[in-house]
């Protein structure tokens, strides 16, 4: 995974307060009129106030636009979103850029519009200090998304599952930027339109016209703006095969598109089984999407058992090189504080979410070098940690510290006590506890799943199972491969050691004071079976406390004053990654893919067997806070055909049917 190359940012020119690129010797927009520009080229191209008017409310609407630039086409796009009466779909709008504006410059160049964007400070207070990867931003109370990612267009959007129902296709000209307009990206356009997907762009350049016809949209030239005589506008043919998921995702993990077309399906309903965390966050995203919700939980409360601890950190080690796992890390810990600081801004009655940050400790020789090697093999500034000495540890902890280490200022605090009463004010959510399952089955007549539990009947057009440890009680134990995790928390009265200001990790981790305590922890313990509080694990969480964090706690002097504070099982997985998306039909995944027994490369363009909308989301283990979020917004817009917020190499290492193939090939089936 590339990681190691420092993010490239736009070079710019200031001509009158305007900007102008060093690296295309072009104009970001009309120096004219550059919001009448956007409303003639793409708004009008694309007919979007007619088309929003007509569009189902409940569904979402997709733009996709190829050059972010100032944000100037986002933010007129969600003026006129903003102006329009209700009934109206909500809107995604996902663009890509590859030379990012930096803050300053952004905040500069918007500041022309400042009377005619009045979106323009939510973009500037959302937006990211280092911009490197993909980002989620939310506008209008969650309505408006702006997805942003920070790559090469096609490199980027071949990664990405997603269906547009619009196309801005910007950037600067064709004779000054000639890698962006290629056949590649005309290509992949087409693949992922939905139908009836339209097209508008400023330029009406010959050689872009005969490569969108070849791709599989029908062209035509209309008026340009102001002194610009012609540009081009388009529909995608009716003919084209067109795909959610891209190439670079394999047949295997997803349903045809004949099975799965999330444009035409139209179901906003769910039910969650499970209220631990992973089945919260996806009720948030599926109620943030538009949908109904029902979390279905066995225990007397929500965000019990493992989630339900009174803090819970969100953390996740580095590898020492930029691999797949540091690329899963890194978009996991940017989606989970960007999650948790929009749920605190729409819910501030309750402070459950503490973006107090986090401090990982290079506390002794072997961290040192683990960490010297993070330092050599990446480039920080694309990622959320940051490189600090001893000094700077002390000052942002308010302890007197050993060592340096990496420092997550964007990363803190979960109080899971604390979001449970938050969201029992939502409407579009209706939590049921005390409520046991007892049977799931699929109505294929009415195309719903149906849910017995001991406190009623229950249907929704979608199913999320949440299950933790019990999944296999409702799917077949061949795809859900769980053990469970013991951990135990402890405590000890703040007034009794000397508080930290943030979360300190090393060996275990220790979070500031709540409630008149400090928390630490955590133990593991292995397929353990009693689930209770034990002085064994007290024991052993001082210890560990006492290596990383040495003169902190005293245990000679406060070993009768550590109280055990909480336990519970985590649900982990052979390869430590969730199972989160699509539920496989295990029997038909194992009759169709049977002769992987044979040949592991065989069956390479069948496509899996899938439950119809029905998705899992388990095996988070001690990474909750850093998947829980991330997994819950893929299940969000697998369900209601939203681009999806991970790209192909997060997905496949999700992906639920991943354990039936590795046992196949394995001949273990």
């Amino acid at each position: 995974m590339k990681n190691r190359k420092k993010p490239q940012t736009a070079e710019l020119i200031w001509d009158n307060n305007q900007p102008y690129s060093q690296q295309f010797n072009d104009v970001y927009f009309s120096r004219e009129d550059g919001v009448a520009e956007t409303e003639h080229v793409f708004i009008r191209g694309n007919n979007l106030r007619e088309r929003w008017q007509k569009v189902d409310p409940t569904q979402t609407f997709t733009i996709v636009e190829t050059g972010f630039g100032t944000g100037l086409n986002f933010l007129t796009t969600l003026k006129l979103w903003s102006e329009l009466p209700a009934p109206k779909p909500q809107l995604y709008f996902l663009s890509v850029e590859k030379f990012p504006l930096n803050l300053e410059d952004l905040k500069r160049a918007l500041s022309i519009f400042s009377d005619d964007l009045p979106h323009a400070e939510a973009l500037i207070e959302q937006y990211p200090l280092s911009p490197c990867g993909r980002y989620e931003l939310s506008f209008a109370a969650g309505k408006v998304t702006l997805g942003l990612i920070f790559d090469e267009v096609t490199v980027a959007l071949s990664a990405q599952p997603f269906l547009a129902d619009a196309w801005f296709l910007d950037g600067f000209a064709p004779s000054k930027n000639p890698e962006m307009w290629q056949q590649s990206l005309f290509n992949l356009m087409a693949r992922h339109s939905a139908p009836n997907a339209t097209l508008a762009t400023f330029t009406a350049a010959g050689n872009v016209r005969r490569g969108l016809t070849e791709a599989g949209f029908k062209m035509s030239r209309i008026k340009g703006f102001g002194r610009k005589r012609d540009m081009l506008v388009g529909r995608v043919d009716e003919s084209v095969q067109t795909n959610y998921f891209p190439s670079s995702i394999l047949p295997w993990q997803h349903p045809s598109p004949e099975k799965f077309n999330p444009t035409r399906d139209n179901r906003k309903t769910a039910i969650i089984v499970g209220g631990g965390l992973s089945g919260v966050c996806t009720a948030l995203s599926l109620v943030k999407a538009g949908f109904s919700v029902t979390i279905l939980e066995a225990k007397p409360s929500i965000l019990s058992e493992a989630s339900g601890q009174n803090q819970l950190a969100l953390y996740a080690k580095l590898p020492t090189q930029p691999n797949r796992e540091a690329h899963f890390i890194i978009q996991g810990m940017r989606y989970s504080a960007s999650f948790f600081n929009y749920w605190q801004r729409m819910l501030p009655h309750s402070d459950f979410w503490h973006p107090c940050g986090l401090l990982q400790i290079a506390w002794n020789q072997k961290e040192q070098e683990r960490f010297e090697r993070i330092k050599s093999s990446y480039c920080l500034d694309s990622t959320p940690f940051i490189s600090v000495d001893q000094n700077q540890a002390s000052q942002l902890s308010g302890l007197k510290l050993e060592h340096g280490g990496l420092w997550v200022p964007s990363s803190g605090w979960l109080s899971p006590s604390k979001l449970a009463q938050a969201i029992s004010t939502l409407t579009h959510l209706n939590i049921i506890t005390n409520s046991r399952v007892t049977r799931v089955s699929r109505n294929d007549k009415e195309k719903k799943w149906e849910v017995d539990t001991s406190s009623g009947h229950y249907e929704a057009e979608s199913l999320v199972m949440c299950t933790a440890n019990g999944s296999d009680t409702f799917f077949e134990q061949s795809h859900i491969p769980t053990k469970p995790l013991h951990g135990q928390i402890s405590k000890v009265a703040a007034d009794l050691v000397e508080p930290p200001k943030i979360v300190l990790c090393g060996e275990g981790y220790v979070c500031p004071p709540t409630g008149g305590y400090v928390h630490f922890g955590a133990t593991y313990a292995l397929n353990r079976q009693n689930d209770g509080l034990s002085q064994q694990d007290n024991d052993m969480n001082a210890t560990s406390i006492e290596r990383w964090l040495p003169n902190w706690l005293d245990c000679e002097k406060n070993q009768s004053r550590i109280i055990a504070a909480s336990s519970g099982r985590r649900c982990t997985t052979p390869d430590y990654h969730p199972i989160t998306g699509f539920a496989p039909d295990t029997r038909q995944f194992i009759e169709a893919f049977s002769k992987l027994r044979q040949d592991a490369k065989a069956c390479a363009d069948i496509h899996g067997p899938y439950l119809e909308n029905c998705y899992i989301h388990i095996g988070l283990g001690s990474k909750g806070m850093l998947c829980a979020p991330m997994g819950a917004q893929l299940i969000a817009a697998l369900a209601s055909g939203r681009p999806s917020p991970i790209d192909a190499t997060v997905y496949s290492m999700l992906n639920p049917a991943r354990f039936i193939v590795r046992k196949l090939q394995r001949k273990q089936l």
